[in-house]
């Protein structure tokens, strides 16, 4: 109750479905490469992942 009260919604946007399919696309990999590497720098292995993904999301996103 307290989340409806105090929590804030976003805006449907049409491209949302690609953002969620881009995200499922690239969890895997990051994971597969997270297990791989135990004790390797989780930071690194995101950003690897994740930077490239993100900068063309923002291109996506971009309002016309």
């Amino acid at each position: 109750m307290q989340s409806l009260n105090t929590g804030r919604s976003f805006p449907a946007i049409k491209q949302w479905a690609i953002v969620e399919d881009r995200l499922m696309q690239a969890l895997g990999p990051l994971w597969e490469a997270v297990l791989a590497h135990p004790g390797g720098d989780i930071d690194a292995i995101i950003a690897e992942h994740l930077d490239t993904l993100a900068r063309r999301l923002d291109l996506v996103l971009q309002p016309v």
